[in-house]
């Protein structure tokens, strides 16, 4: 493959030619085997799309289960004291439930939250 002057020093990526810093030179969608001998890769084409095997899913046995449960109940009784809360915990807890604390001061989402 000639490759033009412009294009040189390119990479070809999946999405396009790259720059060796990472920048968008032109923007193609290009299959494995484009990508292979655009780049001078020896490796197979076929090997690039080998499918990455699905990991297993986790088994939990029946005691790890219980445990789980019990850690949850023991988290929902536990009452969560919000004045010794930071400015960042009482924001993100509040946007948790939904508000938008974009301006508040930390004693007005005191109020708002108690």
């Amino acid at each position: 493959m000639t490759k033009p002057s412009w294009l040189k020093d390119a990479i070809a990526t999946p999405r396009g030619y790259v720059s060796k810093s990472g920048e968008l030179l032109k923007r193609q969608s290009l299959t494995p085997e484009q990508i292979a001998e655009f780049n001078g890769d020896t490796q197979p084409a076929r090997e690039m799309r080998a499918p990455m095997p699905e990991p297993d899913p986790a088994v939990l046995t029946e005691e790890e289960v219980e445990d789980l449960v019990e850690e949850a109940e023991e988290m929902a009784e536990e009452e969560i004291d919000i004045s010794s809360m930071t400015k960042a915990e009482l924001v993100e807890l509040a946007e948790s439930i939904g508000m938008d604390p974009t301006g508040m001061t930390k004693s007005e989402l005191l109020e708002v939250l108690a």
